[in-house]
């Protein structure tokens, strides 16, 4: 599923492709297989998911405890934490 509330957003589906709007809100990805971009500014992306790919800008922090994920990150660089395996996170 899906669940968006004033400070975070939260996505737990599989096999989902949306564009959603950061807000300065804290980003949270559990599902597999997801392909999602957040625009504007975002607090923190925890990832606990698999094989997602993810772009996301300014983010202040990328934790990832997932594996194989993609995550594609813009603006300042952010703080990172991958206890996951085969992650994979690039910027600019």
């Amino acid at each position: 599923g899906f669940m968006e509330t004033q400070g975070s957003v939260s996505i737990a589906g599989s096999n989902t492709l949306k564009t959603l709007d950061a807000r300065g809100r804290d980003l949270t990805v559990s599902g597999k297989g997801n392909q999602l971009t957040f625009e504007g500014k975002a607090n923190s992306l925890e990832i606990s998911g698999d094989n997602n790919q993810i772009s996301v800008s300014n983010v202040k922090s990328i934790s990832l405890t997932g594996k194989g994920n993609h995550v594609n990150w813009t603006g300042d660089k952010p703080q990172l934490s991958d206890s996951g395996s085969d992650n994979l996170v690039a910027g600019p």
